[in-house]
């Protein structure tokens, strides 16, 4: 009987651990998520990005 891989919170990275991916400070992060060019949610104070959200390359494109 094979079992499906769940969801974990590993998936999910703080600004924090975006910015570390990519080299770049946490406000540009933050800053990209307001214009709409990173996918994120907020759950209370903290946005989280899903690993699946994150763009190739830095920075996101903007959404045509």
């Amino acid at each position: 009987m094979s079992q499906a891989a769940s969801p974990t919170l590993d998936d999910w990275l703080t600004t924090e651990d975006v910015a570390e991916h990519y080299g770049v400070p946490v406000n540009k992060v933050l800053r990209m998520i307001r214009e709409d060019r990173l996918e994120a949610t907020k759950k209370g104070w903290v946005y989280l990005i899903h690993r699946t959200w994150l763009p190739e390359a830095w920075p996101p494109a903007r959404a045509s």
